[in-house]
């Protein structure tokens, strides 16, 4: 499979994040008991930012993600499971489409039937949530002078675990005609559209491990290897950690809309340097705030104003490792993260008293 390699970056600083600042958990607990939780959280950016700077290898172009200098005629392809997930690698985008010359295309899997817009505006109605967003999906395409296209497929809510992504993955196959049929949806696009580069997901965590993230990138993957070698593209698989469970530390810089490094693929991760100003005066990292904006049902805060960006210039970096020529396992279901789910009928139970509670 061809595997995209890049050459280094500017800020590596995001590698050794996790491991240094979660063991100081006890600390922080105790500091944001003493001072308060809005001075925590810029203690915390401060801090985070302290760590990664004296954590930080030697910067150098062997850790820099670069894009070539002329993509003129080239298609950057970028499949996610949801509306709003090309926020994380909008910054490499904007460079790609806005400043190289290519064209830029989004699929979205699973925008059917979405409940994603509960939680986030109250809105029930899971048909007119869908509708809002899709069009917040054109809006955000349109950004980066791009078409989109959707799958239809529902937003299912299961397990953030390989238990979940087992039953989505069963369930778009079921509605698809088979799992050879849903595959081939991908691989379709990935023949008609002929991409150089594409950015996805990964299929060992998805950034987030929701179940749909985790099964859209799977079977990006499972499509990509029906295709000849000689017409598989780049691939870059996005390595954003937004596991907010990892501590305080990474939950202040998630809510400051910064990068994060996926820990268990620090090794294999390059950094695109977002802090860079594109031609027309904006940089990388205005276009992922930009796209967040775009998407006011499921950013509302942000989309108002009410909510900006803290991060630090070491934390506009964003994360993207190669696909490699083998994947092993999955590093979500060890994180035993505790949500409310569709799947687990106690977990089922909690989302219907979340909701009820929410009326």
């Amino acid at each position: 499979m061809a595997m995209g390699a890049g050459r280094g970056q500017d800020g590596v600083m995001l590698k050794a994040l996790a491991h240094p600042i979660c063991a100081a958990s006890a600390f922080v607990e105790r500091f944001r008991k003493a001072v308060g939780r809005a001075a925590m959280k810029v203690f915390l950016v401060l801090a985070a930012s302290l760590f990664l700077i004296s954590a930080a290898p030697q910067q150098g172009p062997e850790n820099a993600f670069y894009l070539p200098d002329d993509m003129t005629g080239q298609t950057v392809l970028f499949v996610g499971a949801h509306p709003d997930d090309e926020w994380g690698v909008a910054p490499i985008l904007a460079d790609a489409c806005l400043d190289r010359g290519a064209r830029c295309h989004f699929v979205v899997a699973s925008e059917a039937n979405s409940g994603g817009c509960l939680f986030t505006i109250d809105l029930r109605d899971f048909v007119e949530c869908s509708r809002i967003r899709r069009a917040e999906m054109e809006a955000s395409a349109a950004l980066f002078g791009g078409t989109v296209q959707f799958l239809g497929l529902d937003d299912l809510f299961y397990s953030f675990n390989e238990a979940g992504r087992t039953r989505t993955i069963s369930e778009w196959a079921a509605a698809s005609g088979g799992r050879e049929a849903l595959v081939g949806r991908f691989e379709t696009i990935l023949r008609e559209q002929r991409p150089t580069l594409l950015f996805t997901l990964d299929p060992r965590h998805g950034s987030t491990c929701q179940a749909a993230h985790l099964s859209t990138a799977q079977l990006v993957v499972e499509a990509l290897q029906r295709l000849p070698e000689a017409d598989r593209p780049t691939v870059w698989l996005e390595q954003t950690d937004e596991i907010r469970e990892r501590g305080p530390a990474n939950e202040a810089i998630i809510d400051g809309i910064g990068y994060l490094g996926w820990p268990d693929t620090a090794e294999q991760t390059v950094w695109y340097d977002a802090t860079k100003p594109l031609r027309n005066g904006k940089t990388g990292y205005d276009y992922a705030l930009l796209v967040r904006r775009t998407h006011p049902s499921q950013f509302p805060d942000e989309a108002s104003g009410e909510k900006r960006s803290t991060a630090s210039a070491l934390q506009r970096q964003v994360p993207v490792a190669p696909l490699p020529a083998f994947l092993t396992g999955e590093y979500c279901t060890s994180l035993v993260l505790d949500r409310p789910t569709l799947d687990i009928p106690e977990n089922a139970e909690r989302l219907r008293q979340l909701l009820a509670d929410a009326g």
